[in-house]
């Protein structure tokens, strides 16, 4: 067994037992991994809420190898982006951006790339004050990247067409023209840019199906039907 001290962003958690939880982490050490959280949920806790989704901490937990899950001991803010949590469209655009994170990386494969991609980017949006969405956009063109599937808004499955044929949504010029300017601005560039709904509701078709075309293991994303629960309660 090995004492690990890391940093890391909460992805999701939920209940187990009578009050602890089990945390779903993107770690800069071991890349995503969960842990049991024991008495999470006593009002006396030594976490004091520093588990809630999206929160930066800095953990400690004791990893064993071939386990998929590990006790946390120690879980202390890093920093725990409160302004996302006070903004409607930005907690959406947060969830979509760990949402995409959860689905597409495996247990136990760190990368630095990825950490501090997501980390910056949830950094961004925590502190910006328009075009929440556009910081997605360029976390997926980053992510895309750093999995080793490189979104290229010149290859031949960008189309003039607009529409969905055998299973790919294709985009017009004006997409491609979007995309590539997104991926060629730094990420504090990106929130300058306004992109009409239109444009940005076939992009994001295109890069939900863009995943699960390369990454055979990517699920459909759940959170428009989540944020839609949460909204109507």
């Amino acid at each position: 067994m090995a004492i690990i001290k890391t940093e890391a962003v909460v992805l999701k958690s939920f209940n187990y037992r009578d009050k602890s939880r089990i945390v779903s982490f993107y770690t800069r050490s071991n890349g995503k991994l969960s842990c049991v959280a024991r008495g999470v949920r006593d009002t006396k806790s030594k976490f004091s809420g520093s588990l809630q989704s999206m929160s930066f901490v800095e953990i400690i937990f004791y990893y064993k190898e071939n386990r998929t899950l590990h006790n946390l001991s120690s879980a202390e803010f890093v920093r725990s982006f409160q302004n996302i949590y006070s903004n409607d469209e930005k907690l959406s655009v947060a969830f979509r951006i760990t949402d995409l994170l959860n689905r597409t990386t495996t247990e136990n494969h760190p990368s630095e790339n990825i950490f501090n991609c997501f980390v910056e980017s949830l950094a961004l949006l925590d502190e910006s004050d328009k075009n929440f969405v556009n910081i997605f956009y360029k976390f997926v063109l980053q992510l895309s990247k750093h999995l080793g599937v490189e979104i290229n808004a010149n290859d031949s499955l960008y189309s003039d067409r607009v529409g969905e044929s055998n299973g790919s949504y294709f985009l017009t010029s004006q997409d491609a023209q979007i995309i590539n300017r997104l991926d060629s601005w730094n990420l504090k560039q990106v929130t300058g840019l306004f992109i009409d709904n239109n444009s940005a509701n076939r992009i994001e078709k295109f890069f939900e199906n863009y995943f699960r075309h390369h990454l055979d293991h990517v699920p459909s994303s759940k959170v428009d039907a989540v944020l839609q629960k949460v909204n109507s309660a």
